[in-house]
């Protein structure tokens, strides 16, 4: 005999899962956190007398590197520092650096460019020869010393083709076996010498004295703008 299954009639399965009767309800994470939190609430209420605690202020340099102002500021600095480069590379002076010999002598008016006695002009002489090994370019600051061609007399006279190559072979001469040979030779003048009082336009000043070699020998010198001495003259010498 068929059996005739109503609609709202449930089929045979196994009955859903019930807690146990008497035992606690699941508890919830989230709900679980919201209440340790609302309970520090309290406790913060309670210890400030039921106002709420204020923020803690922001330190003053935290203030300061977030203020828009300061911002503006910064950015400001930055494009102004990179126009002054961008100016300087494309415009700059080249040739404020260089010595007399490259500059021009019409810049002796308006700059000092040379030393204001004749021994300290030819002490600069002695002084970068010394010092060539250090700096490739030293030459440049030896042969701006002089003037009218005398640097090609001054290559001449040591056997040299010109006044860079004559810097090179006389620091090779220096004994470096000495020591302090540097400063000994970059000094080739007793200091009292060098506050000597020039007297006229024109000066010659003898390596004779000279006591650590090699010798320069004799320097012919005038004196132009700004009480300045420069080079116009050299030859060999016999001390």
């Amino acid at each position: 005999m068929m059996r005739v299954v109503r609609e709202n009639e449930h089929q045979p399965g196994p009955p859903p899962a019930l807690p146990p009767p008497g035992g606690p309800p699941p508890v919830d994470p989230e709900q679980v956190r919201q209440f340790q939190q609302f309970q520090q609430f309290q406790e913060l209420m309670r210890q400030h007398g039921g106002i709420p605690p204020a923020p803690a202020p922001r330190p003053l340099w935290k203030r300061v590197l977030t203020s828009r102002t300061v911002r503006r500021l910064a950015l400001l600095a930055i494009v102004l520092f990179g126009l002054y480069f961008a100016y300087d590379y494309y415009f700059g002076d080249d040739s404020e650096n260089l010595p007399a010999s490259v500059t021009g002598g019409g810049t002796n008016k308006t700059n000092v460019l040379h030393e204001t006695t004749p021994k300290r002009t030819v002490r600069q002489v002695y002084s970068h020869i010394a010092q060539n090994d250090r700096a490739p370019n030293e030459y440049e600051f030896v042969c701006g010393q002089f003037e009218n061609g005398a640097e090609r007399q001054f290559a001449e006279d040591f056997g040299a083709p010109d006044c860079k190559a004559a810097v090179a072979k006389l620091h090779a001469q220096i004994d470096k076996s000495v020591p302090g040979w540097r400063n000994a030779y970059a000094e080739p003048f007793p200091g009292a010498e060098l506050g000597e009082v020039p007297v006229g336009t024109v000066a010659v000043v003898s390596s004779c004295q000279v006591k650590f070699g090699p010798q320069l020998g004799e320097f012919t010198l005038r004196r132009i703008e700004n009480d300045q001495w420069v080079i116009t003259g050299h030859r060999p010498e016999t001390c």
